[in-house]
């Protein structure tokens, strides 16, 4: 038997350091469906960088020095020509999505995730 959790989570980015937006928990797999970015900056342009980050705590860049605007969003999963970003992220347990904006400013970001644990 396996348990589906639909969730999301959010965090506040205020600083330049590379921040956890999400840990996979033990025994589960994660299905990453959206990662929305907004730059709450009334002034500044974010640069933006998302990782992967495996269990082992090896580095896999998903994305490098995306510009967002001051006061505007991004969705780093949308569908584009040139990108991957039109499919869903898988990460195995305690494999974590990580952020980091080499701007100074605020950032709030949202990851919507399909968890799945297996209850046997």
């Amino acid at each position: 038997l396996m348990a589906i959790e639909y969730k999301n989570t959010q965090i506040d980015v205020t600083d330049t350091s590379l921040t956890t937006v999400y840990t996979t928990p033990t025994a589960t797999s994660a299905i990453v469906k959206s990662i929305r970015v907004v730059n709450l900056d009334p002034s500044n342009a974010a640069i933006v960088s998302l990782n992967m980050v495996t269990s082992a705590g090896t580095s896999f860049a998903l994305d490098v020095n995306r510009t967002i605007s001051a006061e505007t969003s991004d969705e780093f999963m949308k569908a584009t020509a040139d990108s991957f970003h039109s499919n869903p992220i898988i990460l195995e347990a305690s494999e974590a999505l990580k952020i980091q904006n080499s701007a100074a400013g605020q950032l709030n970001v949202i990851a919507s995730i399909m968890e799945v644990t297996n209850d046997i």
